[in-house]
């Protein structure tokens, strides 16, 4: 993604973002929206994700994420 001249994000939004703690764990779910040119290639996806974070040291760190392309 790095290469702008090929790559480029026309919009993003995140919606739907719940949040869940359970001490130092907490679980983030939501929607990303997104509008890109890759490579040359149109994509224009709905993707739901899920992270997992642990607080350490005082700072949240994730450390699991998952993520599908939603249903059309």
């Amino acid at each position: 993604m790095k290469d702008t001249k090929n790559n480029k994000t026309t919009s993003e939004s995140i919606s739907d973002l719940k949040v869940r703690t359970y001490g130092d764990v907490a679980i983030a779910s939501y929607k990303s929206t997104y509008d890109s040119m890759i490579k040359g290639q149109h994509y224009a996806r709905t993707v739901i994700s899920t992270d997992t974070f642990l607080r350490k040291d005082g700072a949240w760190k994730l450390i699991a994420g998952h993520s599908s392309q939603a249903a059309k």
